[in-house]
């Protein structure tokens, strides 16, 4: 039994592998497409909306993912797929509440922090927002039963069809709000892909309702979760591209985020294969 789950495990380390080599090649491809076309100024705007928005998708999962990929682990691994189902739903309930506030919320402070001219924009930004947190969420559920290889294929179709839309988009000249609508319809697509294969995995699994002591616990662990991941976001995740964007040229932005970009894609390629061992340790 130990030899298959290691087995397992190593497979999954493979899979997540595949699919980080797989996100990263296209992400640095698509990043130096878009920022050919927009030229450097317009590219800075994009990148300042990407990072605000992404931000605000943090803030609103809440450590929610990480806790989701723990918690159905745990209880995948004990049989009880009927928690595990409760889980998921009692997450995603509390996220559509939560994630308009944090929409509104994050919108109202950035439009009234921005210095260059194209505020619309930034709706689109946070329309873009909503796939992308339930990606988030979707995704972590999907890696707790270790379904990596599945997730590996959905990733891979749908990153392939963003890199289409992001050469349409510069053909046809349809600027940042062109950009911006692909990512987020291929945030959706992520999002409507998962949850396909989830239900069609706990379709049979009776819907109970959670116990009060297990949502404590995990509304708890998603606390702990949540300033870790805050933690790791201002010293990690671009916090500086906020005051670029204040004190510096919008060009000097853009090139920043080529630079960032391209170093946090070949970072995050050894850590696809220890990442694994988070729910099969679990």
């Amino acid at each position: 039994m130990q030899d298959l789950s290691l087995k397992k495990t190593g497979l999954n380390s493979i899979w997540n592998l595949l699919s980080t080599l797989i996100k990263s090649g296209i992400g640095i491809v698509t990043s130096l497409l878009i920022a050919r076309s927009l030229g450097p100024d317009l590219f800075g705007s994009y990148s300042y909306i990407a990072f605000a928005c992404g931000t605000g998708a943090m803030i609103a999962v809440w450590g929610f993912p990480l806790t989701l990929t723990k918690y159905v682990s745990e209880y995948s691994a004990q049989g009880q797929m009927d928690v595990v189902k409760a889980l998921l739903r009692f997450v995603v309930k509390i996220e559509i509440i939560f994630s308009l506030l944090i929409c509104v919320g994050m919108l109202s402070i950035i439009l009234g922090l921005v210095k260059f001219a194209y505020p619309a924009w930034f709706l689109l930004g946070a329309i873009a927002m909503f796939p992308m947190m339930f990606d988030w969420i979707y995704g972590a559920a999907i890696r707790g039963i270790q379904e990596y290889r599945i997730n590996t294929r959905i990733e891979f179709f749908v990153s392939f069809f963003q890199i289409f839309g992001v050469i349409m988009v510069s053909y046809f000249h349809l600027g940042v709000p062109g950009y911006l609508a692909v990512m987020a319809l291929g945030a959706g697509m992520l999002v409507f892909l998962r949850r396909r294969i989830w239900n069609a995995r706990f379709r049979d699994v009776p819907v109970i309702p959670l116990d009060r002591q297990i949502k404590k616990e995990i509304s708890g662990y998603a606390g702990i979760m949540v300033i870790n991941t805050l933690l790791g976001a201002v010293v990690w995740e671009r916090s500086e591209v906020f005051f670029l964007e204040r004190f510096s040229p919008l060009a000097e932005l853009s090139f920043y985020s080529i630079a960032y970009s391209f170093a946090q894609k070949i970072s995050d390629i050894p850590v696809s294969l220890t990442s694994a061992f988070m729910p099969a340790s679990s």
